[in-house]
């Protein structure tokens, strides 16, 4: 999601593309799901059963995201100095996250007073809606960023990666069972995901794994294991965190399904997606924007009067998706407009550099 730039279509690597289109579609579907996620006695078990698992297959979302900002910044940093870096780039961030954060409060105090220290309480902890978390949390990434460039040169990925996962798995159960603090403010929102942001660059860059069709067997059914096993902690735990511990955005078997869709799609060849490339860089160009609007429009979507739940279900999402796309794509075309929208980078880069960093990292870090 971060920060476009103009390169030639032939030389960027769209499997970038992929993800974010990918990403943004499971985000929109979680979302979805959570309009009536809490309403078990009038959906019926079974259907809510089925379709809280279908919002944890894809949890995902915001995790791959995140590991494609890290894979192009972490990257692209290197080859400036953190001044420059900063200048770049903040403003196209800071622009969108005032904007959406004013944008949301007014939406939700139509019918209340607010105030402005109210407003900047929730904008300096985790935003006036609850998506907007991810701005914080590139608050944090944007500014770390260019220092992360002189560390890397020293350390071993492989080995800091894992750990840092680990302790956001930790971190998350600490807050969700020992009652431990949250980090929830706009300048320390990005430590938990320190781990997927470094992942992105590590596992991008990564030419081959060894024996990855046993390893990503055994993700996959961690994965919906965990899945099988969250369907019965929802009726023991007594808190959201405490029954989605094995199926949120820092848990180890999200981590790991994560990990493994990065690779795999990464991985991909232009070649194989060159066919349809026109059409996936009109869409995941407007990834950013569709992110940052689709909460609006399932906000107004959800008292569509359908009894049957899947129709409305199906309804809502459609419906939800189509108006976001074009909402987006309308605003974009708009003078100044397009600033809040438009910071939709995280595909600038060029299947050749790519390649070559992969051998490289093969070189050094192996």
């Amino acid at each position: 999601m971060l920060l476009y730039f103009s390169i030639k279509n032939q030389d960027r690597q769209l499997s970038l593309d992929l993800i974010r289109l990918a990403s943004a579609l499971a985000i929109i579907l979680i979302h979805t799901v959570s309009l009536r996620y809490f309403d078990l006695d009038q959906l019926g078990y079974k259907n809510w059963i089925v379709s809280a698992s279908l919002g944890w297959l894809v949890i995902w979302g915001t995790p791959l995201f995140v590991m494609v900002s890290g894979y192009l910044l972490i990257g692209s940093a290197a080859k400036t100095n953190a001044t420059d870096f900063w200048k770049k780039r903040f403003h196209k961030l800071a622009i969108p996250l005032i904007f959406w954060n004013i944008f949301y409060y007014l939406f939700n105090h139509h019918s209340s007073a607010g105030s402005v220290v109210e407003f900047f309480s929730q904008l300096f902890a985790s935003g006036t809606a609850s998506h907007l978390y991810f701005l914080n949390i590139m608050v944090g990434l944007y500014l770390l960023t260019p220092f992360l460039t002189n560390y890397l040169s020293k350390t071993n990925l492989k080995i800091v990666v894992p750990i840092l996962i680990l302790l956001s798995a930790f971190y998350h159960y600490s807050y969700s069972f020992l009652g431990f603090p949250r980090l929830n403010n706009i300048f320390i929102w990005f430590i938990p995901y320190l781990g997927y942001y470094l992942a992105g660059y590590l596992v991008g860059n990564l030419p081959t794994i060894k024996h990855f069709k046993i390893i990503s067997s055994l993700i996959v059914f961690i994965f919906l294991l965990s899945i099988f096993v969250t369907r019965k902690l929802v009726f023991i735990f007594e808190t959201h965190d405490q029954d989605t511990i094995l199926v949120s955005n820092l848990s180890l078997p999200v981590a790991g399904i994560a990990l493994l869709i990065f690779y795999f799609l990464s991985h991909l060849s232009n070649n194989i997606l060159q066919k349809h490339s026109h059409v996936l860089l009109k869409l995941s160009n407007l990834t950013f924007g569709v992110y940052l609007i689709h909460p609006f429009w399932l906000e107004i979507l959800k008292n569509i009067s359908i009894t049957s739940y899947w129709p409305w279900f199906l309804s809502v999402f459609i419906l939800a998706v189509l108006l976001s796309f074009s909402s987006v794509w309308l605003l974009s075309k708009i003078p100044y407009v397009r600033h809040f929208i438009s910071t939709s980078s995280t595909t600038a880069t060029t299947a050749s550099s790519s390649t070559s960093t992969r051998k490289s990292t093969t070189t050094t870090r192996s």
